[in-house]
């Protein structure tokens, strides 16, 4: 019998195996199948959590990701939670995820990020970032491994540049 954080390694596993391949979610039915998929996990998830099965750091990061692809806002702030107490408790690639969680909630709400960690495709096919909150500075960013906005917008310069190429 899997152990607990076996079965959450593996919700976690199957998605990111969903998001591997970008060019695939171009396809509504593919990001429909993905959508029932999330679905699936996250209400697994939701039972672990509803019976404080979560032991280890890597268990609640692996939660918060699976959270992070929810469609809600009451999702987003799941996520944001569950990052923080992985966080909290040491596993460094939660701080990337306690940034991003947050700057999806705000999104979501909308209000601006944070830390830059999110970006959109307009109907036209481009890229951008949606507008983040001057206040926060690169140093803070790096603290939470958060590519500096620099580096943000010549990211999304490339992909916009690797979409014309294609």
């Amino acid at each position: 019998m899997k152990t607990i954080s076996k079965q959450l390694q593996d919700l976690f596993t199957a998605d990111q195996k969903d998001r591997s391949d970008g060019a695939l979610w171009e396809d509504a039915n593919f990001r429909n199948e993905v959508s029932k998929r999330d679905k699936v996990r996250k209400e697994e998830v939701s039972k672990y959590i509803k019976n404080d099965q979560l032991q280890t750091a890597e268990d609640y990061y692996f939660s918060a990701m699976i959270f992070q692809h929810g469609d809600s806002v009451a999702d987003f702030k799941q996520a944001h939670q569950l990052a923080k107490t992985s966080m909290n408790m040491g596993y460094e690639s939660a701080k990337w995820l306690y940034a991003a969680s947050l700057d999806r909630l705000l999104l979501h709400q909308g209000r601006k990020q944070r830390y830059g960690t999110q970006y959109r495709k307009e109907n036209n096919g481009k890229w951008f970032l949606p507008p983040v909150d001057e206040i926060i500075s690169d140093d803070e960013r790096k603290k939470y491994n958060v590519l500096i906005l620099s580096d943000m917008t010549k990211k999304i310069k490339k992909l916009n540049k690797k979409d014309l190429m294609i």
